[in-house]
């Protein structure tokens, strides 16, 4: 699951942090934050990797807003994807600058953002030949994982003798995971390597590619 998540006002950053990593982020982290608005560099309260590029998606997605903008504005999932798509190139870009191609390492980016309503969220390695950690989306097991319905999540039989709903009364929705959390792994698709799920405020779910280019690939072997 996504297990930890930064807040800036109603736009949630989610990421697991055994998943994510920014290649020698020290490197790269004071030219990084010269890039980040007043308002996103004065919400860092750490020093971690994650928090820093939690700022700069909210300086492109919202255009150097102040910090009120974040709460007033709806931003679409087509702004949500191209300001997290951006901050990937960022991050790369600033690492082959400060490290030269040759040194830049690649980076594991399982990354999700929402504003409660509308998610997109990226499994990205930028290496041609390594894949990154595994991204998971369901539209189903939400029922087996809420016990008001029938089924269970760590058994194929059994049932919930408890259930007092039927499964067809179930609302639409969409469960992003590093792993299936349910016995039946049917009920999960894999998100491919450098794609992305957005998932928009009607629940409909689109899977594309980040659009990862072949010049931000990694040459070095050891990620």
């Amino acid at each position: 699951m996504f297990s930890y998540f930064i807040l800036f006002y109603k736009c949630f950053w989610l990421f697991n942090c055994f998943l994510f990593k920014v290649a020698d982020f020290l490197a790269i982290r004071r030219p990084l934050a010269a890039l980040l608005s007043a308002a996103a560099f004065a919400h860092i309260a750490g020093t971690t990797d994650s928090e820093h590029l939690a700022a700069l998606y909210i300086t492109y997605l919202t255009n150097g807003a102040p910090a009120p903008a974040w709460e007033r504005e709806t931003y679409s999932t087509a702004a949500m994807f191209d300001a997290l798509r951006k901050t990937v190139e960022t991050v790369v870009r600033l690492q082959q600058d400060v490290l030269g191609r040759a040194g830049a390492r690649a980076n594991d980016l399982n990354i999700a953002t929402t504003d409660g309503q509308r998610l997109v969220a990226f499994r990205v390695l930028n290496h041609a030949t390594e894949q990154p950690p595994s991204l998971y989306y369901s539209t189903e097991a939400g029922v087996t994982l809420n016990r008001k319905y029938p089924g269970t999540a760590d058994r194929e039989e059994g049932g919930n003798p408890r259930a007092w709903k039927r499964a067809e009364e179930h609302g639409r929705h969409v469960i992003v995971a590093s792993e299936p959390s349910t016995f039946d792994r049917g009920q999960w698709k894999l998100v491919g390597k450098n794609c992305a799920v957005v998932v928009e405020g009607d629940g409909k779910v689109d899977v594309r590619e980040v659009g990862v280019e072949e010049g931000w690939n990694s040459t070095v072997g050891d990620i």
